[in-house]
């Protein structure tokens, strides 16, 4: 992965005001996700439980002046891992495009691009080091999320900003719109 990749994909689909955010910003205080996003994550990650695979989550990040940012993952969107292994997986920068080409053909092409989703099977919940680079690279701003989800363990952690940081994480139950904390 180089730099480029990187300045690719945040130009790609960026949020409406960019300026307001910096990476010196505050950390985002909150991931919540919809039960339909997390149930195809899950969905996705447990097919195959000896190999790591990859998403793309998509949805909305709201921004205020004297609070922090919180990150609603409204859809999951599944990739297509040309290299994986038991504990490595690889994002292509090619597969952006045609993701963002599904989506936008099912009505979803108004969503942020917030994160990605990755399996650790039977590995825990962490960011590796390679996972750091992935998302200081692709993943810059704060309030971009990485989902990590162990399918052997059922475990499910959520890392913020370019640096990782492990960050609370709420299910949003859509019939009564309100939190379940997980």
């Amino acid at each position: 992965m180089s730099d480029r990749l990187a300045e690719d994909v945040v130009a790609w689909r960026e949020l409406t005001d960019p300026s307001s955010i910096t990476p010196a910003a505050a950390p985002v205080s909150l991931v919540r996700i919809v039960p339909t996003a997390l149930t195809a994550v899950q969905e996705h990650l447990s097919r195959d439980r000896m190999t790591e695979h990859i998403g793309l989550l998509f949805g909305q990040v709201e921004l205020a002046a004297d609070t922090s940012p919180v990150v609603t993952i409204l859809i999951a969107h599944p990739l297509d891992a040309a290299f994986a292994s038991s504990t490595h997986v690889v994002m292509q920068r090619d597969d952006w495009p045609s993701a963002w080409r599904r989506l936008s053909s099912r009505g979803f092409d108004q969503q942020q691009l917030v994160g990605w989703y990755h399996s650790h099977p039977g590995h825990s919940i962490f960011l590796s080091t390679t996972d750091l680079q992935t998302q200081a690279l692709w993943f810059r701003q704060p309030w971009h999320v990485a989902l990590v989800f162990d399918p052997v363990s059922l475990d499910l952690g959520a890392f913020c900003g370019s640096q990782g940081r492990r960050t609370p994480m709420l299910i949003l139950d859509e019939d009564t719109r309100s939190f379940t904390g997980l």
